[in-house]
């Protein structure tokens, strides 16, 4: 590859790579397979190769004994490359060679859909049954795990941006979803953003807030085979009636608790931090009192409410 990283060496690698492609050692690239059938081959057309780079073709095939042979033309005459194929070839270790043969097809395949060929449903195809992001297919992020020892960890993904790049690049629409310290969006959560500050003292929270009656749980540790989703469930199913009165009776928009869940109960409960003029820890402590866990629910849990 020829690589420009300033404006100052650009006209240079210009005309290296210009001196480069006048000159193809092989022309006229043409793969004939005997013996064994080979199909779908990728890339269609082979083209020119150059000093210093190899020939790649990837497909399919039955019966993998037989040749493929290799033709073209040189600056001293025609050219030919026989390669022996044997049965013995085959390694389960090459599986890897399928995902790069779905790579070179949807290359291939994104061209054409450049100049208004329809390619959307085979290019997605491809991408899930080959497990590829493309144009139409994507990744899911893994948000948490949870270790065998019941540790649940938060995955985290960073994306640095490339060098040069400001942070502006990544735009007001993605910079102003809330973030949990430490932690995560919660599963769900809906988009719709607030420009209200939601900063607490303490640092709970960074950015405009959501608005919406939901809890976040921010850290903690339960059992293996045991999700903090599945907490946040139980919790959110019992006391939130209560929880919105008692904020909207003492005013409060934010609490941050901890406590430990034993024997299906709560135990240990204290306040983290709040925001309210008429806040009382006590309060809110009854109604956490009364939550009544699975017992295969067990641990200290962490505990974010934001209330509009």
């Amino acid at each position: 590859p020829f690589v420009v990283t300033n404006k100052g060496d650009a006209e240079e690698a210009a005309a290296k790579f210009k001196e480069y492609v006048k000159y193809p050692l092989l022309t006229d690239i043409k793969v004939k397979f005997v013996g064994f059938s080979g199909y779908e081959i990728e890339p269609v057309e082979m083209p020119d190769l150059f000093a210093l780079r190899p020939l790649v073709l990837f497909g399919k095939y039955r019966h993998a004994y037989g040749k493929i042979i290799i033709t073209g033309n040189t600056a001293d005459g025609s050219y030919k490359k026989v390669i022996e194929v044997k049965k013995e070839f085959e390694d389960e270790k090459n599986m890897a060679i399928q995902y790069l043969w779905a790579r070179e097809k949807i290359a291939r395949l994104g061209d054409y859909s450049r100049v208004g060929v329809e390619v959307k449903k085979e290019i997605t195809d491809l991408g899930l049954k080959y497990h590829l992001m493309t144009e139409y297919t994507s990744f899911v992020a893994v948000d948490k795990i949870i270790r065998e020892t019941g540790e649940v960890v938060t995955v985290k993904q960073p994306l640095p941006l490339p060098e040069g790049v400001s942070n502006y690049a990544v735009g007001d629409k993605y910079s102003s979803y809330k973030k949990v310290r430490g932690g995560r969006m919660p599963a769900g959560a809906p988009m719709p953003i607030s420009e209200e500050k939601s900063v607490d003292e303490d640092g709970t929270f960074n950015g405009p807030a959501i608005k919406i009656n939901k809890m976040y749980i921010t850290g903690g540790s339960v059992p293996a085979g045991i999700s903090l989703s599945d907490v946040e469930k139980v919790i959110y199913a019992q006391i939130r009636n209560e929880l919105e009165k008692k904020f909207g009776a003492l005013k409060v928009t934010l609490i941050s608790v901890e406590f430990v869940v034993e024997n299906g109960k709560v135990k240990d409960f204290k306040t983290l931090s709040s925001k309210g003029s008429k806040f009382k820890s006590s309060e809110f402590e009854k109604i956490f009192e009364k939550l009544k866990f699975p017992t295969t629910i067990k641990g200290k849990i962490k505990l974010v409410i934001k209330y509009r």
